[in-house]
């Protein structure tokens, strides 16, 4: 069994959940600047043109679409010019965004997905949660758009040596592959199957994407708080950019944020997996309590050989990790234990392969 955590992710470029509130936290800051001028048109903001700006507009573009605020009546922009109305936002909008970005702030969590689970226990503020989870489909959406090759490519490697270069879809339909969780939004992993498949069986074909796409959702791939929404156009590994509202939008609502394991649909599943697998393998994985509680929570937990990559852990920090883990009687070994030696690659290399 294969568990991803963002880490797994980060050599393809894309962000953990810390990378996504220091970006929000210089929105934050920015936004308040804005917010402390006076406007010359009553009820509009106007931005920059800057990159920080571009992702205040192209956020707060987001709202009506995604649920969080519905304007009576947008201020009129009858003054302004052409190039003015294109960095227009309303001052409204920009309110609700300060409030949410300074309710994170002063919340003081790990990441943007931690406050919204324990905020969404403690309010019944629904925008916020909305907005939450436009926010994380917002800034991983910018990463599905970007090319999946990269210097250190452990997928690849994994794909490789898992199905060989001549590759029987069998082994899928069979359902003989390893069991897949992942605590990421993103398809990363399906795009890079989507394009080992679709490269290494060529057909002729028009519905050829079609296919190798139902194959690859055959898989089973398990996102634990949801993912984003699969491209409209049958391929893995194509967004048409015409949609980019609708795709953000839509797959901000198939994000599903559960407050303990006990809520996770997929409890049943998971301990079949378990009982099932011969070791399990935690790549990129964080240990900590809001994770290991949504995937322990209410499972018997069969002692199994656990393997974790260990990047930037001590000896101490791994010590405290298990004796945590021993509440669900569990025990990981670090890899080595040492410093940036251990990345996925070699861990599937030599665990899994």
């Amino acid at each position: 069994m294969l568990i991803f955590g963002a880490g797994a992710h980060v050599p393809y470029d894309y962000p953990t959940s810390k990378d996504i509130n220091e970006r929000l936290f210089e929105i934050k800051d920015r936004v308040l600047g804005l917010l402390s001028k006076p406007s010359k048109f009553p009820g509009i903001v106007i931005l920059d043109k800057n990159d920080l700006d571009y992702q205040i507009r192209e956020i707060t573009s987001l709202f009506e679409r995604g649920g969080v605020i519905q304007l009576a009546g947008y201020p009129s922009t009858i003054d302004l010019s052409n190039e003015e109305i294109e960095r227009a936002v309303p001052l409204k909008k920009l309110e609700t965004f300060k409030n949410f970005l300074t309710s994170l702030t002063n919340a003081d969590c790990p990441g943007l997905d931690d406050f919204l689970i324990n905020y969404s226990e403690k309010s019944h503020n629904n925008h916020y949660y909305l907005l939450g989870k436009l926010l994380i489909s917002y800034f991983i959406y910018q990463h599905e758009l970007k090319p999946t090759i990269f210097k250190d490519d452990w997928i690849q490697i994994y794909l490789n040596s898992f199905f060989g270069d001549t590759f029987d879809e069998e082994r899928i339909k069979k359902g003989d592959v390893h069991k897949i969780y992942t605590f990421n939004y993103d398809l990363l992993f399906e795009r890079k199957i989507f394009k080992y498949i679709f490269e290494r069986n060529k057909q002729a074909n028009p519905n050829h994407a079609e296919q190798v796409s139902k194959l690859v959702d055959s898989i089973q791939i398990r996102h634990i708080y949801g993912s984003l929404q699969k491209p409209v156009s049958n391929s893995f590994d194509y967004y048409d950019e015409r949609f980019r509202e609708q795709n953000i939008t839509k797959s901000a609502q198939q994000i599903s944020l559960v407050r303990n394991g006990y809520e996770w649909g997929q409890k049943t599943q998971f301990q079949k997996d378990w009982d099932s697998c011969n070791q399990i393998l935690f790549l990129g994985f964080s240990f900590n309590k809001t994770n290991l509680n949504t995937l322990f929570d209410g499972i018997k937990v069969n002692k199994k050989p656990c393997f974790s990559t260990n990047i930037e852990l001590t000896k101490d920090v791994i010590k405290r990790i298990n004796d945590g883990l021993r509440t669900y009687s569990l025990e990981v070994q670090f890899f080595e234990n040492r410093l940036n030696q251990i990345n996925c690659k070699t861990l599937i290399q030599e665990r899994l392969l």
